[in-house]
């Protein structure tokens, strides 16, 4: 699923990773977004609970608290591959 440079946000964002649990994406492109990290942490609630393998966040303004959030999550998904 490709949404890059797409304007999402953060609040675009819980829309979209509200619905990934109950769906086949297994790679997910959210490049250049700007969701920074409020997005992060909207985005960690539901990780765990898809079957995303890949996931590009790169150019999103995610600053430190965004990288520990993501980082404590990561074990609780399928996720194997991040683009930061």
């Amino acid at each position: 699923l490709n949404l890059s440079d797409t304007n999402v946000e953060a609040k675009g964002l819980r829309n979209l990773v509200q619905a990934l649990p109950s769906t086949e994406v297994h790679t997910i492109y959210l490049s250049g977004n700007k969701i920074g990290d409020e997005g992060i942490e909207i985005l960690c609630q539901y990780l765990p609970n898809t079957k995303i393998r890949t996931i590009d966040l790169s150019y999103n303004k995610i600053g430190i608290n965004g990288v520990k959030n993501l980082a404590q999550v990561l074990s609780n998904t399928h996720i194997h591959t991040v683009d930061l």
